[in-house]
Parts: C-alpha cells; structure tokens; sequence
C-alpha cells in the first residue's frame, strides 16, 4: 500500500471493522499513534483493527464491550458472520487470557506519559511476529503521518462505533471486503495463541528504564539464559533441603553453640525422649464413662505427654551466604562456537537460575540465602562490560536487592578484600589458580571445565546439569 489514498482507505476500512466498541472520536486517534508507532519501527504489516482492538484491551482491562453487544443491528448482513468469528476467534480468547489482566495492571502502573508508549511496545510483542510470516500488505508511516489529522476530523460525531445505519457513512465496500480478508487471514494466524510471555510482561513493566531496543534485547537474551537452565527437579531440590538440614553453616564462632543436648519440653516428640516423670502415670487409673483406662495411656491418647526437645545448633539454620564471581567479563563477551548465546550471557543466566533455585522454599527459601554478586576485572573491556551489565542486573534483580538478599558489586581482581571469606563460585576464562579454595568455572568454550571434569553445555538439558552439580557443591562447600 505505498499510494497514500490506499493507505487511509485501509486505515478508514480497519476501524469500521474493530471489533471493540469505543467512541471513535476518542479510540481512533489513540489507535492512530500506536499505528505510527509501530509502522516507524518496522513492523508495516500490522493492519489498524487489530492494533486498534488488542490497544485498547491492553490499555482498558476486560471491562471493555466487543462492537456485538452494542451494534450487532447495524452491521450489514455480508459482513455478519466475519465480524463475529473474529471476536469470537480472536477477541474472546484475549479477553480469557489471565496474562491480559496483568498487562493491563502493569500498563496502568506505569506514569501517564508512558503508557501508550508501552500500549504500543506491547502490540509489537504480541502481533510482530505472528503474523510477519502472512505476508500481509504493508502500510507506510509517512503516508499516514500526513493524513491522520484530515481522517479523524472525518470521524462521524456522537456515535459508539462506526457501524451506524447511514449507508452514506460506511468506507468503500471493496476496502472493507479487503481489510476484513485482512483481518481473517490474521484471526486464523492468531487463534489459540497466547497475548504475551512472562518475559514480554515483566518487559512492558519495565520499559521506562529499557527506553532502547538494544538495553531490552541484551536483558532479554538474559533472561532466556536464565529460563533455559529451567527449574531444579523436585529429587534435586529435596537432596539440597536435607543436605542443608546436615551441614552447619561455617562460623569462626561454631564452638560458642550448643548443641546434641536438650533445650526444652514439648507435648509432641519420639518415645526415647520422654521425660522419666512421665512414666509415674503407668498402671494408675482413672475413670472415665463406660469404666477405667490407664492414666499414661489416656495422656498418650490426648498428647498430653511430655518429651525433651534437642537442642540443635543455629549454624544448620543460619543464613547462607554465597558470592558470584564473573571473573574478566570482557574476555567473555564471546561466542563460542555451537553455543546459542555469549558466554557472559550464559554465566549469568546460569547465575539467576542458582539464585532463583536456592531462593526456591523447596530449597533454602527467600529468607534463608543471601548473594554477592561481583563482576572481577580491570582494562576497558571489563570496565565496559561491568557497566553494561550492572544496568541490567540491576533491574533483573531490583526486588532482590531491594530486600537485601543479593548485592551486586565489582572489583579490580580476586584480591580485593571486598570478596570476605565466604563460599566463592567464580567463573572465569582462566583455570583456576594453584591451590585454589574456591568452587572454580573454567568457561569460554563448548565445555566447560569443573574440577577437572569437561561438561558440556551446549543444550538445555546439559546446561540444567552443571547447575545441579552446582547447587550441591555450594551447599557442601566443596572446594
């Protein structure tokens, strides 16, 4: 559609087709922005019902009305059946979808400013990809830049929607006969489909600190890294839980902590820690309705009983704390050959799965573990990269840090006194150090090397075993 008058005849045709009803003088030129937007960005093929409908969903909430409840009448008897299927096909699937509450609660959230901007970021996500593979006609942003200001001062006054009974007021037939082909074509390409992704939400929540495109792709390679490793299974989950219910937390102070003693009395405990008084209420009776019963045996039965508590030491529930090392970060600004993504990108994807794994109640729980994340290096490479980095984990990881449960830092090297002597699990391009305490990564390549062992890396499934090894050496602080 390179000739202008196609362009807004299109256009014209689109919103007499949209199929949620709101006053045009008002939905129409919202519409037209997200239209410009969108079209200015590349993505020329999505027509203007579908920008128009899924907008003003996303901006509304579900308590908008589909063009049916309020103009059924009024449509003309050829177009009936073709509207309805595409509000039943389309437009009622999105009003069911969950995730179009949340995108609404998320747009609305954001400041006034912003939330056509991220009406129109969400349309991209959700339709640009769908249907580019339709060739559908294309649209030209210069076209109808120039004339949306003529069209919406066209738009019929007073009325709901465009489907009104003068005949005179309906778009070229052959244009709407068009479109709505259009528009099928796309409902057919979109049935059953979901709006958007988690990571497409927590993008849209996010966009007044992603104002680039390049910022919103790196922290969304980011997070696919991260949701490549996929969540521990529930034996490695459970054999991490017991295995930090054995092993005390390390303190200098260790030997100040009682413990394999008693500490208490309690109503619920095992038979071999009964306390001895208890046993004075065997053989006497007492009499209850329908005869005797044995005293010990009726406090049994009323858990009534009393049994000493052991004391156990505070260090096998004390907070753990772990540091991330990402060890020259600009020498890892790489991809490997056979590897999906930089292998700085996969380190740190591996690294939010750890976190999101240990911070799992399965596991150790959000109160039970705590994080320094530390990126390690000094030449302009390292520095470039660490300040890149800390934009976006800082945002990845904003409600973590928030709380207090992940710290995220940089230093020149591996000297640095900063770096405390807790648990290290470092990644680095270099094998580890002579000698070394630390739970060293050696990565950059295929495989990985991990205590002298090669793993690979290079699916989804092998990736998901390096962080099992990894969760249970932390949570044994091998070296």
């Amino acid at each position: 559609m390179s000739d202008q008058g196609a362009v807004i005849s299109a256009v014209t045709a689109g919103a007499w087709l949209a199929g949620v009803s709101v006053p045009p003088a008002e939905g129409v030129p919202r519409a037209l922005g997200w239209l410009r937007i969108r079209w200015g960005a590349g993505d020329e093929h999505l027509p203007f019902t579908l920008v128009h409908d899924l907008g003003h969903l996303l901006l509304l909430g579900g308590e908008v009305r589909l063009a049916s409840s309020a103009h059924l009448a009024a449509w003309p008897d050829e177009e009936r059946a073709a509207r309805l299927a595409y509000e039943d096909g389309v437009l009622s699937h999105w009003l069911m979808d969950p995730i179009l509450a949340r995108a609404h609660d998320a747009i609305a959230a954001l400041p006034v400013p912003w939330r056509d901007e991220a009406v129109a970021h969400a349309l991209g996500l959700a339709l640009s990809g769908p249907l580019a593979a339709l060739e559908l006609p294309l649209g030209n942003v210069a076209h109808l830049r120039n004339h949306e200001a003529p069209l919406v001062a066209d738009l019929p006054k007073g009325f709901e929607g465009w489907t009104i009974p003068e005949a005179a007021r309906r778009p070229d037939p052959g244009w709407v006969e068009f479109t709505a082909s259009v528009v099928a074509r796309c409902a057919e390409a979109l049935a059953g489909r979901g709006i958007l992704s988690e990571p497409d939400l927590w993008e849209i929540a996010h966009l007044p600190a992603l104002p680039d495109d390049a910022a919103r792709l790196a922290l969304r390679q980011l997070h696919r890294a991260a949701d490549r490793v996929g969540l521990a299974e529930p034996a490695v989950a459970g054999r991490v839980r017991r295995r930090a219910q054995e092993i005390p937390v390390e303190n200098d102070a260790a030997d100040e902590f009682p413990a394999g003693g008693f500490d208490a009395i309690s109503p619920r405990g095992r038979l071999e820690n009964l306390v001895r008084s208890e046993m004075g209420y065997a053989g006497e009776a007492v009499e209850i309705p329908g005869g005797q019963v044995d005293l010990f045996d009726l406090r049994f039965f009323q858990s009534e009983l009393l049994y000493y508590t052991r004391d156990e030491s505070p260090l096998l529930d004390a907070r753990r704390s772990y540091t991330l090392i990402f060890d020259r970060p600009g020498a890892l600004q790489h991809k490997a050959p056979g590897l999906w993504a930089q292998t700085l990108t996969m380190v740190q994807g591996l690294a939010l799965a750890l976190i999101r794994d240990l911070s799992d109640p399965r596991m150790l729980g959000p109160q039970g573990v705590r994080f320094d994340w530390v990126w390690a290096g000094s030449d302009e490479a390292d520095l470039a990269a660490i300040e890149a980095e800390r934009g976006l984990l800082g945002l990845s990881l904003a409600a973590e840090v928030a709380h207090r449960r992940v710290q995220l830092d940089a230093v020149g090297d591996l000297e640095d006194e900063r770096l405390g002597r807790g648990r290290w699990l470092v990644f680095s391009p270099l094998p580890p150090p002579r000698g070394a305490r630390h739970l060293w990564v050696q990565v950059g390549g295929r495989e990985w090397l991990l205590e002298g062992e090669a793993l690979a890396v290079d699916t989804a499934e092998a990736i998901r075993a390096v962080a099992d090894r990894l969760l249970t050496a932390l949570i044994e602080g091998r070296r």
